[in-house]
C-alpha cells in the first residue's frame, strides 16, 4: 500500500485488551475471537477511510506524523479504559498444558497453538495473494494504483480491505495472547 505504517503494534496492544475484556466477558476465548475478528476489520475499514487514505499521495513524513500520533492516542485511551496495571488472558484449559522436553524442561502446547496458527494463517495469506483474483488486484493496485484504477477496479475498496485484515491480524486474540 506504499505507506510507513507505524501503529501495527498499538493494534497488537488494543487486541490484547480487548481479548482481556471479551475472555472476561464471555469466559471463552474461542467466542472471544468470533466475537472480536469483525470488530476489527470495521475499525481498521473505518480507521483507514478517515486518516489513512489521505496518507497515499503524501511524503513519507506525513505518514510517519500521523501513524506516530496514532500510538499516543491509542496508547492514552488504553491508559483510560484499562488502566496501567499489567493484565493477561488465560490460557484455555484445552490447551492449558505442556509437552516435556527434557527431566527439567517443558513447552506449552498453546504456543505450538499459536504457532500453527501463524504458519497456517500465512499459508492462507500467501494463497489468497498469489493465487486469487483478489489477490491479483492487490498486487496491482499497489504496484500502479492509477493503471489499477483504469481498468476498473475499486482501488481504494481494495487498499481498505488490506488494511482492515491487517488490523484484524495485529489485534487478533490468538496473536494477542
Amino acid at each position: 500500500m506504499d505507506v510507513v505504517n507505524l501503529v501495527n503494534g498499538s493494534f497488537y496492544m488494543l487486541g490484547a485488551y480487548l481479548a482481556l475484556s471479551r475472555t472476561q466477558f464471555t469466559a471463552n476465548l474461542f467466542l472471544a475471537v468470533l466475537l472480536g475478528m469483525p470488530l476489527a476489520v470495521v475499525f481498521g475499514f473505518r480507521l483507514e477511510r478517515v486518516l489513512i487514505t489521505r496518507l497515499y499521495e503524501r511524503h513519507d513524513l506525513h505518514q510517519v506524523l500521523l501513524t506516530y500520533g496514532l500510538i499516543l492516542v491509542l496508547d492514552e485511551c488504553r491508559s483510560l479504559v484499562w488502566g496501567n496495571d499489567v493484565h493477561s488472558v488465560a490460557v484455555p484449559a484445552l490447551f492449558d498444558c505442556s509437552i516435556p522436553l527434557t527431566e527439567n524442561l517443558s513447552y506449552p502446547v498453546y504456543r505450538l497453538v499459536v504457532s500453527g496458527s501463524c504458519l497456517l494463517i500465512a499459508a492462507a495469506m500467501y494463497l489468497v495473494i498469489q493465487r486469487t483474483r483478489l489477490g491479483m488486484m492487490i498486487r496491482a493496485g499497489a504496484a500502479n494504483r492509477e493503471m489499477t484504477h483504469a481498468l476498473g477496479v475499486d482501488v481504494r475498496l481494495v487498499h481498505g480491505f488490506v488494511f482492515a485484515s491487517g488490523v484484524a491480524l495485529a489485534a487478533s486474540p490468538l496473536s494477542s495472547s
